[in-house]
């Protein structure tokens, strides 16, 4: 049994190609550059719809690698070609985080192009086992979902965006179902009222290396006109542990954003830039769904999507 749900959770379903695939370029580039950030919110989480300073306002020297990166976003991400496409046969296991056991008889859907539709390009349903087996596009950007009979009401729609296979995949990709009771546990770890009107998006900030980067803060803004949803919630960890007073991530990387409303959102990732402003580093672009955790990375120099070693 895992000692600490939220934490079993968010560490090891947002860490490095978390739990199912890796992460990667995706959609759209962001709003550029050096950002000055002087102020706002004492610890970079409160909420306020609008006040960037309130979220980005770290003066940490950040702690990663971010080679090929230091100026952070001026006019363009970085790039990578593509060179493997074809189809795999996927080994999976839905997996609850509370005990760390199989998840019988959950759909999993996943959607090709990293787009969730009405009807999902491959489905399955776990056996008593929480085994299904899957034939996915590999090296190609997916987005899935875990779900359960909700008259049961014993899970959460769990998402989980740009997720890239390799051509190859070994053993059993273990894919995240969030508990009802997981998912409650929120207010009390981390202060937080939820909103079940809204989601909760969680990742982890990496460097170009692939490792967690100390010293980062996120902003969460709409798509349409950059602006910053009302009661949205920032929050950081320590030592892979939910802390309400940790300004921005720790050594383990780990970010949550709680209340956001359903719709078509980024993340977008600033670290200090050592002269009092802010560089604007990486970002995720995701459709956000009400009453539902959304799982998502960031890395340093992309947007959205950065492809294994063995697409290129």
């Amino acid at each position: 049994m895992r000692t600490f749900i939220w934490v079993a959770l968010f560490a090891a379903a947002c860490s490095g190609g978390d739990k199912g695939g890796t992460d990667d370029s995706g959609s759209t580039s962001g709003d550029g550059g050096a950002e000055g950030g002087d102020g706002g919110g004492a610890d970079g989480t409160t909420g306020g719809g609008g006040n960037q300073a309130d979220f980005i306002n770290t003066t940490k020297a950040p702690i990663g690698d971010f080679t090929g990166f230091e100026a952070g976003y001026t006019t363009a991400w970085l790039t990578q070609t593509v060179t493997q496409t074809g189809t795999v046969s996927l080994a999976a296991a839905v997996l609850d985080f509370q005990e760390d056991t199989p998840v019988a008889d959950a759909t999993v859907e996943f959607y090709t192009g990293d787009e969730v539709a009405a009807v999902p390009d491959v489905s399955g349903v776990s056996d008593a086992g929480g085994n299904l087996n899957l034939s996915l596009p590999f090296c190609t950007p997916l987005t899935y979902k875990t779900a359960t009979d909700p008259a049961l009401g014993d899970t959460k729609n769990t998402f989980e965006a740009h997720q890239v296979y390799g051509a190859s995949p070994t053993g059993t990709d273990e894919l995240n179902s969030v508990s009802t009771t997981t998912y409650q546990l929120i207010p009390s770890l981390l202060g937080v009222s939820v909103d079940p009107a809204k989601g909760t998006v969680a990742g982890t900030a990496y460097d170009v290396g692939d490792r967690p980067i100390e010293g980062a803060q996120v902003v969460v803004k709409s798509m349409a006109d950059d602006s910053i949803p009302d009661d949205v919630v920032v929050k950081y960890f320590v030592n892979s542990f939910p802390n309400r007073e940790q300004p921005e991530t720790s050594a383990d990387g780990l970010w949550v954003a709680i209340n956001i409303p359903a719709g078509d959102w980024k993340v977008e990732m600033y670290v200090a830039d050592g002269a009092g402003g802010h560089l604007f580093m990486g970002q995720t672009v995701l459709k956000v769904f009400g009453d539902s955790i959304n799982i998502s990375n960031i890395y340093t120099g992309y947007d959205s999507v950065k492809y294994p070693a063995s697409c290129l």
